[in-house]
């Protein structure tokens, strides 16, 4: 994982590889520091969340995994409560779901509160989160109904512990949708989606 830190014109102010994680999926800024979103891989892939300075020093770095499951993380935020939101996806070879939507959330300090796989198809993930109207949590990402099909795009909302208030499914009917970032107004009342719409034999 390397991570590079500018000033305001774009010098480099300061540069830095963390051996423990393969790649950074996302930083946040919180009161001390940063929160960087690594992944890690032993045998199964693992949840990296490393707190560091304002000079990229690690001020604690600590690892989740799951057992016979790969964990892939793929979006951070900081919630309104100062908790620390992680989305992804598990995934099991030889499992009838080969991938799950995961979504973690944990304390400033990095110990984890709860992580929940949701069971909402053969194939889904969770790209991005964001933080939803009345303390409420929103992930994106795709959902493959059946071994083949295209996918889906997936909007998912719960509330602070992770249970479901919604989740919905789109189709632009003209191949695979993946929506792979949510932004909300400032009013959190209307609500952004981007992705990627595809047909299924496209190369490009």
């Amino acid at each position: 994982m390397y991570l590079v830190s500018f000033n305001n014109t774009g010098t480099v102010v300061w540069s830095k590889t963390y051996p423990e994680a393969l790649s950074a999926k996302g930083i946040i800024k919180t009161s001390g520091g940063y929160i960087v979103l690594g992944q890690a891989r032993d045998f199964w892939n693992q949840v990296l969340l490393t707190k560091i300075d304002g000079g990229g020093n690690v001020i604690w770095s600590k690892l989740y995994q799951k057992s016979q499951r790969s964990l892939h993380p793929e979006g951070m935020i900081a919630l309104t409560n100062g908790n620390v939101m992680v989305v992804g996806y598990t995934f099991a070879t030889g499992s009838t779901n080969l991938y799950d939507p995961l979504a973690m959330q944990f304390d400033a300090s990095g110990n984890l509160i709860w992580a929940k796989e949701y069971q909402y198809s053969t194939t889904s993930r969770f790209y991005k989160v964001a933080n939803g109207p009345g303390n409420t949590i929103m992930m994106v990402g795709a959902n493959n109904l059946n071994e083949g099909a295209d996918d889906l795009g997936i909007l998912m909302s719960t509330d602070a512990s992770g249970n479901i208030l919604f989740a919905n499914s789109y189709d632009d009917h003209s191949g695979n949708l993946q929506i792979r970032d949510i932004k909300l107004n400032a009013g959190l009342s209307e609500v952004s989606l981007t992705g990627d719409a595809y047909d299924s034999l496209d190369t490009n």
